[in-house]
């Protein structure tokens, strides 16, 4: 619980509006105003990339934002445990969807080729494992990276 008020601004009305948020007056509250309107028991799952532990030529930005959203899930998953709520972050390598449409053809043969299950992902692959974490069967897990890439982060 906090123990200072929280500024209730026009901005923060606005931002109660649009949820899912990672937006707050004062960013060191953030954890605690989620608390203050988050569910007493469930999850919150992040999907992420696996580009945030391994980067790759070209993708700085994007590799410099999905290390902060993993780190806002760990922190989230200190502040939310105790309320009974998960948060874990599900790290995609390579997926064949219409976000990776562009990528050149010998790209994604190259990463298939690093993959130690030698194929790039699928949207069922990330799906799968989104539903085993938010299963009761998951229930005891909370604060973890899962990277859903074939084994390629393993390497």
């Amino acid at each position: 619980m906090p123990t200072a008020p929280i500024r209730r601004g026009a901005r923060h009305r606005r931002a109660r509006l649009a949820r899912p948020r990672v937006f707050c007056d004062n960013p060191a509250q953030a954890p605690l105003e989620f608390v203050e309107s988050a569910p007493p028991k469930g999850c919150t799952i992040a999907i992420s990339s696996g580009l945030s532990r391994v980067p790759g030529r070209g993708f700085c930005a994007h590799s410099a934002a999905e290390s902060g959203r993993d780190g806002f899930a760990k922190s989230l998953a200190l502040e939310l445990g105790p309320l009974g709520i998960r948060v874990t972050v599900v790290a995609p390598g390579l997926t064949l969807t219409d976000a990776t449409a562009w990528q050149p053809q010998v790209a994604k043969e190259a990463a298939t080729r690093r993959t130690p299950l030698r194929r790039n992902g699928q949207p069922e692959d990330v799906a799968a494992a989104v539903l085993a974490l938010a299963s009761d069967d998951a229930r005891f897990i909370t604060g973890t990276y899962l990277p859903v890439s074939g084994g390629i982060q393993m390497l």
